[in-house]
């Protein structure tokens, strides 16, 4: 699970058009994951706006599902949710 959690940190860019500080949370979600598939839950947050709610959207959440294969190594995610796998 770690290794899936590093990769998405490693490969998920996050850019804000008004913010030079945008911070990347990515957390694995046990109660969505299943057998063989990890679920996680990425959120891009404007560090500057953080726990004000006058100053409209803030943060930005998506999910990613990474899939866990015996003797493969996941090298890539695209964004059509295609895993690109290799031999370990």
């Amino acid at each position: 699970m770690e290794r899936a959690r590093s990769f998405l940190l490693a490969n998920i860019a996050v850019s804000d058009d008004c913010s030079s500080k945008v911070r990347l949370d990515v957390e694995h979600d046990a109660s969505m994951s299943r057998p063989g598939l990890l679920l996680f839950k990425a959120t891009a947050t404007d560090e500057r706006c953080e726990g004000d709610t006058g100053v409209g959207i803030h943060s930005n959440l998506e999910m990613f599902e990474v899939e866990l294969f015996d003797g493969w190594a996941t090298q890539g995610l695209l964004r059509d949710r295609t895993v690109v796998k290799g031999l370990l």
